[in-house]
């Protein structure tokens, strides 16, 4: 396939052109069918004539990959067909390798990357398949933010908003999506689908529900929490036991804190307060905590300045490598932590955490075989040291 000089700007700029010679036929194929797609859709591209190889030698096998029963080359390439000034020419529209089959039918991955490129606060998007009993694969897209940008953008309900605007067909909408700091990729640069389609092979996580603690303070906890933060009360569960005998009667009860995450207390009725669950100002026990985010610095300071003025002390504000925090308790102690992203997190803090977590996991893990205590975060850098080095050699 090739432009002439001869040909408009429209075919030049917008196809590949048209067959090498006269001689060549072309046929656009359902991926792995013979049969050929309808008028105006795209296809494999499949080509028999002088200027396409006839076969591989002594290769039985590949040759019947290769080609069709009647001796069509298949390219992999996927292409369309368009008539410009009455002639037929053809658009590169993706690679075979990269479509995914939902349910037989194929979605070409270009195509939707592309649209959802132009998403607002969308930088970057890459599709692949994930693994599905019923339809063998449904779609997964990962896409990156532009600066700005609130994750809150790339969602599934928006981008099928957005792909159904664009006259995208129902089963091309993705049906998962994950943010990510960055995409991954291959030493030559390219986006690594394999490793995506890892990532997509495995459950996913969509943030934090709820978390849970037991208070023995349930008016002060309502109207801290309530009243002073103005987090709206939006569930409560009242039960009488609950499975194991003598368990006491309780409430359980919901704070909204954003972007469909709560927190949640616990209020056993008539029981008293284990001396365990007294929680002290300490650092084993704040280590337990709970950590809202805020998008901005600006927010946070505009939290930590209603904090003050609702009387409630901010006892801490630390930035972090990756997160600047306030820090405040509640009536019963615990620890709350408000937090915005100083910046995301790339393939070097990866590489970096699975590093240091491994060179503790080997001290820990000597400690422990020779009866001795691990003392030290030195021996963990020792470790990270030496592991970096066998990872460069």
């Amino acid at each position: 396939m090739f432009t002439r000089e001869s040909d408009c700007r429209e075919a030049r700029e917008e196809t590949v052109g048209k067959p090498m010679t006269e001689l060549d036929e072309v046929r656009l194929l359902k991926p792995g069918t013979e049969v050929e797609v309808a008028p105006g859709e795209i296809g494999e591209l499949a080509v028999r004539g002088p200027s396409v190889i006839h076969g591989y030698f002594d290769a039985e096998e590949r040759n019947r990959q290769a080609f069709t029963s009647d001796g069509f080359y298949r390219s992999s390439d996927l292409m369309s067909a368009r008539v410009i000034d009455g002639l037929k020419y053809y658009a590169f529209e993706g690679r075979i390798k990269d479509v995914i089959d939902r349910g037989g039918e194929k979605v070409n991955c270009a195509e939707i990357e592309l649209a959802l490129g132009e998403a607002q606060g969308i930088a970057e998007a890459a599709l692949v398949g994930m693994p599905d009993p019923g339809l063998g694969e449904r779609i997964c897209a990962f896409v990156t933010l532009r600066p700005g940008s609130s994750p809150s953008e790339a969602g599934v309900p928006s981008f099928a908003r957005f792909l159904e605007k664009r006259g995208f067909a129902k089963f091309k909408w993705p049906e998962r999506v994950e943010v990510l700091s960055a995409m991954p990729t291959t030493k030559f640069g390219k986006i690594d689908k394999a490793e995506l389609r890892r990532l997509a092979s495995t459950p996913a996580l969509n943030g934090v529900h709820h978390t849970a603690r037991p208070t023995w303070k349930l008016r002060e906890t309502v109207e801290f929490y309530r009243d002073r933060l103005g987090l709206e009360l939006v569930h409560a569960i009242s039960a009488k036991g609950w499975g194991p005998e003598g368990h006491p009667d309780f409430l359980h009860f919901f704070f909204d804190s954003g972007d469909g995450s709560t927190i949640a207390f616990f209020y056993y009725i008539g029981a008293a307060q284990p001396e365990y669950l007294v929680h002290r100002p300490q650092w084993d026990y704040d280590s337990v905590h709970t950590a809202w985010k805020v998008r901005s610095e600006e927010d946070l300071l505009r939290w930590k300045r209603f904090l003050e003025g609702a009387g409630v002390v901010v006892d801490m504000h630390i930035r972090h490598e990756i997160v600047e925090s306030i820090y405040f308790r509640d009536p019963n102690g615990y620890l709350i932590e408000i937090g915005r992203a100083t910046r995301g997190t790339g393939a070097l803090d990866h590489r970096d955490a699975e590093l240091t977590v491994a060179a503790a996991i080997e001290a820990e893990t000597e400690a422990r075989s020779g009866g001795q205590a691990f003392t030290s975060i030195e021996t963990v850098w020792q470790r990270k040291a030496r592991l970096h080095e066998e990872l460069k050699a």
